[in-house]
């Protein structure tokens, strides 16, 4: 009876599963967007993040505990599967887990799966980044390779629940034959940091890119378009990332004559971007391919005009922000020069997209997945 007592009064006990974005990266601040969810969840489940890389020593979770196997990314990612699938049932005898949640469909959600098959458990797969992505010209994606495209679409059809980031992403399964049930579930912010800031419409009118420069990001389309918006308009850009193409974009800067126009931050602290969404006027955001671009609902939190390709949550948002076909930089140097020529459109468009993502703030994301993983847990 004591015994049935503690199983029914405790919290339920998640095993999230990562390949990384957790005291990783710039200033070890991980994924930020991820880290906040994480957070989220741990004050209603005892979570435990298992991670397929290693994380720095020095980092303390608030909420949550995080283990990792010692591990670098040139090992094989069977070899990492094996190791932290031993970690993880080895904790699992000492007190079980409730539900295995695999972020990210590649060895991650895989791991998750197995586990929740062999310990009879549910098991969440969330589709996060390239899992969906088919951008040949660059050869990046998951669904370019059929030996990929297979594993993740066999993982998926196994999990108990899948869930995407946005519409764009589900249409993508979808289109590849996929008929289990899918949750869209945005990652939301937290809209008390991430607030409007009173400023003067412009000229001169200041735009934003906040994203490392490499080629999905594909800065070579958002400077082109740049470069015909200054031609016509008093404005400067200041981009936020750091530089993963040797220069290549500074370089097509000078090229652009764009150097007095142009500012090149680096990398910058997410704790930081409020600062700069104060300055900004508009976003500029040229992927090639998102699953949702967190970076766009920050922006839009903050009545920053959205303006960019039709890929994850620009796709979503079409009405709530100014879109274009991927590549198309005349398309949208046009397009942002029209709604610029009218303040009073330009603000419905903000207000608009202000209103989405106060609707879909980080409390909305987690108690969507509270409610997936309560709907899972038996």
């Amino acid at each position: 009876m004591r015994r049935r007592n503690y199983y029914s009064m405790r919290k339920k006990r998640i095993a999230i599963i990562v390949p990384g974005g957790v005291s990783n990266g710039f200033y070890n601040q991980g994924l930020p967007a991820l880290v906040n969810l994480i957070n989220g969840l741990s004050a209603r489940f005892e979570v435990t993040v298992y991670s397929l890389i290693s994380v720095n020593p020095d980092y303390k979770p608030d909420n949550f505990r995080l283990k990792a196997i010692t591990a670098v990314r040139e090992q094989s990612a069977l070899s990492r599967m094996l190791r932290l699938s031993f970690m993880i049932y080895r904790d699992h005898l000492k007190d079980r887990y409730d539900l295995f949640h695999g972020i990210w469909g590649g060895a991650s959600g895989t791991l998750a799966v197995l586990l929740g098959k062999l310990l009879m458990r549910p098991s969440v797969v969330s589709l996060r980044g390239g899992e969906t992505a088919e951008v040949g010209a660059i050869a990046y994606g998951y669904l370019l390779k059929s030996s990929k495209k297979k594993w993740l679409l066999s993982t998926l059809k196994r999990a108990d629940q899948v869930t995407v980031l946005t519409n764009f992403q589900a249409s993508v399964l979808r289109k590849y034959g996929f008929k289990k049930d899918i949750q869209v579930t945005p990652t939301g912010v937290d809209t008390s940091i991430f607030a409007p800031a009173n400023k003067v419409y412009g000229p001169p009118f200041h735009f934003l890119h906040v994203a490392n420069l490499t080629e999905v990001k594909d800065q070579e389309t958002l400077l082109r378009a740049f470069r015909l918006i200054r031609d016509k308009l008093d404005c400067h850009l200041k981009i936020a990332g750091a530089d993963y193409l040797n220069g290549k974009i500074q370089k097509l800067c000078s090229e652009l004559d764009l150097e007095d126009s142009v500012t090149f931050l680096g990398p910058v602290k997410n704790t930081d971007l409020p600062t700069y969404f104060a300055w900004a006027h508009a976003m500029m955001h040229t992927s090639l391919y998102e699953a949702q671009g967190v970076v766009t609902v920050e922006a839009a939190a903050c009545k920053v005009l959205v303006a960019g390709t039709k890929t994850g949550m620009i796709s979503d948002l079409e009405y709530e922000t100014v879109s274009v076909a991927p590549g198309d930089f005349k398309d949208l140097a046009e397009r942002v020069l029209q709604i610029a020529a009218d303040e009073k459109h330009w603000k419905s468009t903000v207000q608009r997209a202000y209103e989405w993502a106060k609707a879909h703030d980080i409390h909305f994301t987690v108690n969507r997945f509270v409610n997936i993983y309560n709907d899972h847990i038996k």
